[in-house]
């Protein structure tokens, strides 16, 4: 069965996801280290590699929530949210 949909855990430390087929039965899993207080820089290099070891591949639907944007790195909340949504967009919007 095919990945459908993509759910994501953003952590301060970890990067968590799910490959969902179109029932929401959880197909394979994934976890990386991300030290995302060092900067958005670690989600950018993680995802990747993350999306990789789920083998998603084609247009999926991605789900998405996180605590990362609570580290040291952002000035507020809501520009961790900001940037953290940023950086998903980029790299997860352009491989659809």
């Amino acid at each position: 069965m095919a990945i459908e949909t993509v759910g994501w855990d953003i952590g301060g430390a970890h990067i968590k996801a799910a490959g969902l087929d179109r029932d929401g039965r959880v197909l394979v899993a994934a976890q990386e280290a991300c030290a995302l207080w060092r900067g958005i820089g670690e989600l950018d290099s993680v995802l990747p590699r993350v999306l990789t070891a789920l083998g998603a591949t084609g247009p999926v639907s991605h789900a998405i929530t996180m605590t990362g944007e609570l580290v040291d790195a952002f000035a507020s909340r809501r520009a961790g949210v900001r940037t953290i949504v940023a950086a998903l967009e980029r790299l997860l919007v352009t491989r659809a």
